[in-house]
């Protein structure tokens, strides 16, 4: 059964809206700021930067969430405040990193969720991951040794899922003041 795993978080910048060539969402201007701001040298990472396979499987249909999707981007209310959010993968000349940022007043609130080194880029390496909005609700949890559902949990608010495509998801949800990260797939 997975459990519920704290983050420490790092309270830090972020990016701005999306890269040359991502017409699939904008990051709300106000939102855009602080991370131009606060992340100097990052920014959202472009198409180009994903495995070909990732583009295909989002640009599929999905009633769950309909809508053309990106990669790169996840807007939703993630803390319940009634405000829109955002969730982005971002790039910089050496590494990668997953930031979410909370529209709160009087300044939007950043908060990396993970930072990785990038590979060489002439090495043509495309990112195997991708962000896609979990909706507030029921979610099945499995029990990743028989693989039947295990246990259910109530998102009390949308949630970001970092997905390693073909393998491994992880939630991160708001709770108790901070994000939270559940294991969802295998």
């Amino acid at each position: 059964m997975a459990t519920a795993i704290v983050l420490s978080l790092l309270v830090s910048g972020c990016a701005q809206g999306p890269s040359s060539g991502d017409n699939s969402g904008m990051v709300p201007a106000r939102l855009a700021r602080a991370l131009r701001k606060n992340a100097p040298g990052f920014e959202r990472c472009a198409p180009a930067e994903f495995d070909p396979a990732i583009l295909e499987f989002l640009a599929e249909p999905d009633s769950s969430d309909p809508g053309e999707k990106s990669p790169s981007l996840v807007r939703a209310d993630f803390d319940g405040d009634g405000l829109e959010d955002a969730a982005m993968l971002q790039c910089s000349s050496t590494e990668h990193r997953f930031v979410v940022v909370l529209d709160r007043k009087p300044e939007p609130l950043c908060i990396e969720l993970s930072r990785w080194k990038r590979e060489e880029r002439d090495a043509r390496v495309r990112i195997g991951i991708y962000l896609q909005r979990l909706p507030a609700g029921t979610i099945d949890l499995p029990n990743w040794d028989t693989g039947e559902v295990d246990t259910t949990m109530v998102l009390a608010h949308d949630a970001v899922e970092f997905v390693t495509f073909e393998k491994a998801a992880e939630a991160y949800f708001w709770s108790d003041g901070r994000f939270q990260e559940l294991v969802t797939m295998d």
